[in-house]
Formats: structure tokens, sequence, C-alpha cells
């Protein structure tokens, strides 16, 4: 008898007898196999489910240098993004750490709220007043309040 490579199945051939030991082996690795699968299934489904109540989601992003939309799933009604800056940079409105916060009014001019999340905005006109948001290649983590 031959045995499938993944899972270790019976792949009778014609000449083999088929066994009842042999049989019910098989059918415990599917049922286990298929049990597994639906708890893995469920377990996504309840951690997602308890992320989508919580008040808030945090997470990052790295710019790329130019305007960034960054999809949240819904409006925020509060957001905060923070970002370093490398050492050793002494361009005017670089800071070396910062934090932007906004209920849509302050630093419209770097960060829009949207129906979907939030748009990041490469430097314009205000650039002393507000920290850059969109440098390339710099991460920035925020925390996005429903």
């Amino acid at each position: 008898m031959n045995y499938t490579e993944k899972y270790h199945l019976p792949q009778w051939e014609e000449i083999d007898r088929i066994m009842r030991v042999d049989f019910n082996e098989a059918m415990a690795n599917v049922e286990a196999g298929i049990s597994n699968a639906l708890d893995t299934a469920n377990t996504a489904k309840s951690d997602a489910a308890e992320a989508a109540r919580l008040p808030y989601v945090v997470g990052s992003y790295t710019s790329d240098g130019t305007d960034q939309d960054i999809n949240l799933g819904f409006r925020p009604s509060f957001l905060i993004v923070c970002g370093l800056k490398e050492a050793g940079s002494a361009a005017p409105g670089d800071f070396s750490n910062y934090l932007v916060m906004t209920a849509g009014n302050v630093a419209s001019s770097r960060i829009i709220l949207t129906d979907s999340g939030f748009s990041v905005k490469v430097r314009s006109i205000d650039r002393y007043y507000f920290p850059d948001l969109a440098f390339n290649g710099r991460v920035y983590d925020y925390i996005a309040f429903r």
C-alpha cells in the first residue's frame, strides 16, 4: 500500500486488501485534519471579532515618500501618529521624536481623516510647524480611535 505525501493517507492498489484498521486510521486522520482546520478558523474569527470590539486600532506604516492612504476600515474620531527622526539630522522642522494628534482639524495639511482611515501627505507650506509624516523609508506608529 502507498500513502499520500502530505497527509499519509492510504492509497490502495488493485492487489491490496483493504483492511479495517487502515481504513479507520485514514478516516481518523481526515477527521483530525478537518477539526484542526475548523478550530484554527474559529480562533481567527474570534480574534478578529475581539479586535473589532476594541475602541481603537494600533498599527504602523512605512512611508514611501509620497502621499499615502492608510486603511483602517473606519473613520477615526481621533488619531495619534508618532515617529522618530534618524540621528544627526538637523533640518528645520525635523524633530528628534514627535507625535501628532488630531480629531481632523489640527495638522489637516499633513493628516486627513477619511471614511476608511487616514491619508498622510508629504510636506507642504507648513513644513516648519508640523513634523514630516511621509519621510521616505521612515516607520511611523499610530493609534486610531473609533
